[in-house]
């Protein structure tokens, strides 16, 4: 199922060809989901260029890191993800997905654009645009909003963030005022814009740069979007740290109260489960990528199991 042609700008379908098989061990052995149940994730990919190992680049890869990154979405079975620092859809066309997959990428964050990654077999996604919240600076990382709708039937407004980084007080209190002015955006004009189902049924997920333990006491930007009943924080139950340097859970996955419902592990202690790529073969530390010896990214993919039927 692909968008209308007035998003022809932003889709693209992915190509598929043969890379260098990696060394370093087997993949990880990961049960698919269950039937009726699928999982939607957030990954930092940490500055994704389509250039390779150039070392003018921020985060250089070669083919071997290019294999690595799609393996471990492929191989964790990761349906949606939401992806951030992608240079640009030629930088997220590097990492070769073939059908299924097809992608979004934002244009407002120069080269550190948002982007959606999604089987197609899956889900259909429209309607998508980038916002730009009031106060915003340009350019700026504006979220990327789309329409996804899931073959079972299930349809959800998906949108991804990435908030500023840095602990200062000038880059604290822009971060608290990208989260206030996200959750004035969703209370109020996403109702004015989107038929009632689509307001309601809503999942915010991507780098956020603020752990629960705030990074900056006096601006927890966490607060305003949780504030009340009507939001949930899944990565409240993360399994694990979603960041290698820092340790702490910046990226996060933020569910409306009717996608919560559809949220089958909600009770359980680690309902939103955190893959540790630097602690797995063959992603880590693993010979022949460009660096030798690297971790795939400082962020670790983040996901929850959502039903589609329920």
């Amino acid at each position: 199922m692909r968008a209308p042609q007035l998003l022809a700008a932003f889709l693209m379908a992915c190509t598929a060809t043969e890379d260098p098989a990696p060394t370093g061990g087997g993949p990880l052995d990961t049960a698919p989901p269950a039937q009726d149940l699928f999982r939607i994730a957030t990954f930092n990919i940490d500055w994704l260029s389509p250039r390779t190992a150039d070392a003018s680049d921020r985060r250089p890869r070669n083919s071997i890191d290019h294999q690595l990154l799609r393996s471990l979405i492929e191989e964790h079975s990761l349906d949606l993800v939401a992806l951030q620092e992608i240079e640009g859809q030629a930088a997220l066309d590097v990492l070769r997905f073939g059908e299924p997959w097809e992608s979004v990428v934002g244009r407002s964050g120069w080269s550190q654009n948002l982007a959606l990654l999604y089987r197609s077999d899956l889900f259909s996604v429209e309607d998508v645009r980038e916002v730009q919240l009031p106060g915003a600076d340009w350019p700026d990382r504006f979220p990327l909003v789309a329409t996804v709708r899931h073959v079972d039937g299930l349809t959800f407004t998906v949108v991804v963030v990435h908030h500023t980084a840095q602990a200062t007080d000038a880059e604290a209190a822009y971060r608290y005022d990208q989260a206030t002015g996200l959750r004035a955006w969703l209370d109020v004009e996403l109702p004015e814009q989107v038929p009632v189902q689509l307001a309601q049924s809503v999942v915010v997920l991507g780098d956020f740069n603020d752990d629960f333990n705030p990074i900056n006491p006096d601006y927890p930007s966490l607060e305003p979007l949780e504030a009340g009943d009507t939001w949930r924080f899944a990565t409240r139950q993360a399994a694990a740290p979603s960041t290698i340097r820092y340790g702490s859970v910046i990226d996060h996955i933020m569910l409306s109260a009717d996608m919560v419902r559809r949220w089958p592990e909600q009770a359980a202690a680690n309902a939103c489960h955190v893959i540790l790529h630097d602690a797995l073969e063959p992603w880590s530390n693993y010979p022949g990528g460009y660096g030798n010896d690297q971790n795939l990214s400082s962020h670790r993919p983040v996901w929850i199991a959502l039903d589609a039927a329920n």
